[in-house]
């Protein structure tokens, strides 16, 4: 199954369409107002009750009706075995009797996205506490390897090493569609089969957030002026996988996002204590960047401003 990239079509959140919504929990709240908020491929309103925390409301298109029913699935896995707080999906609604959209509804995390904090004094501490709270999804174990679709696998798979060799296939698929050069898929190819031993080190799959950046992380003061993280959010690329799978493209995310902030990530999540770790780690940032320069140039957009960069750490990385 493939999933190509989706037009954005914005969608106006009025207070009475809102109050339609909430009504439909039962719950007795009133809304008091809406406020449109950046939701990448969605509209995304927070909304405020008079009597009540804030809630968000996600709607979905036509085409991602899986990412609903993805997202609601995540939240049930992750339940109350991850200490950082992370959203609680209050409802669903698919039939379009109240919004024009399919949507959700959900709790609304205090704080605010850790990029905000870039260059703050507070930072390296945030970003220590991120990378703890990395290691502890590790503590979501899952049954099978493999990408999480809606309430089940898209495939699953019993062994890390078998998703993987899978996800690459499918990585060097595309990038040789678009033009990707031979040669160097050659060597990409043979960097990440060096590494299959490492890959096959994890026995137990874990859920991925498989999305870690600063601008998923919530954070915040407690009440006593210390900065902590407040939370988690942003599951629609979950999958069951490797926890090295997710600390792979934390590291480059927050390396590209906010380079001071990678060597604190790493030092909170810890000592890479299982044999091959590293040469591990190497092969999933191969594969983050490909899936990223993939998807960008899938998208359309300039080389120069995405894929170029990507290409250019791809073929460092070949060696």
């Amino acid at each position: 199954m493939e999933f190509k990239p989706e037009a954005f079509k914005p969608f106006a959140l009025t207070a009475d369409l809102a109050q339609a919504a909430v009504d439909r929990l039962g719950r007795g709240w009133r809304v008091m107002g809406v406020e449109p908020l950046a939701g990448g491929s969605k509209s995304v309103f927070a909304i405020a009750l008079a009597d009540a925390p804030d809630l968000i409301l996600k709607t979905y298109g036509d085409e991602d009706t899986w990412r609903l029913q993805k997202e609601a699935h995540v939240a049930g896995l992750i339940g109350d075995r991850f200490p950082t707080p992370t959203p609680r999906w209050l409802a669903t609604d698919e039939t379009r009797e109240v919004l024009p959209r399919r949507y959700a509804l959900i709790t609304r995390l205090d704080g605010a996205a850790m990029s905000t904090r870039y260059g703050a004094p507070e930072a390296a501490g945030l970003y220590r506490q991120m990378g703890a709270a990395l290691r502890g999804l590790s503590a979501v174990t899952l049954p099978a390897f493999g990408y999480i679709l809606g309430g089940d696998y898209l495939k699953a798979y019993d062994s890390n090493l078998g998703y993987m060799r899978a996800a690459f296939r499918v990585k060097f698929r595309d990038f040789a569609g678009q033009g990707g050069d031979s040669a160097l898929i050659a060597r990409l190819q043979a960097r990440v089969e060096a590494a299959e031993d490492a890959m096959a080190g994890c026995s137990q799959a874990v859920l991925c957030h498989n999305d870690i950046h600063p601008g998923n992380f919530l954070v915040g003061e407690d009440e006593v002026g210390d900065w902590r993280v407040r939370g988690l959010i942003d599951w629609e690329n979950a999958t069951a996988a490797d926890p090295l799978f997710d600390l792979a493209k934390a590291l480059d995310q927050v390396g590209h996002d906010d380079l001071p902030g990678r060597a604190p990530l790493a030092e909170g999540y810890g000592p890479l204590e299982r044999p091959g770790a590293a040469e591990a780690v190497f092969a999933y940032r191969i594969y983050h960047k490909l899936e990223m320069r993939n998807w960008l140039v899938a998208k359309g957009v300039a080389p120069e401003t995405g894929p170029a960069p990507l290409l250019a750490d791809l073929e460092a990385m070949a060696g």
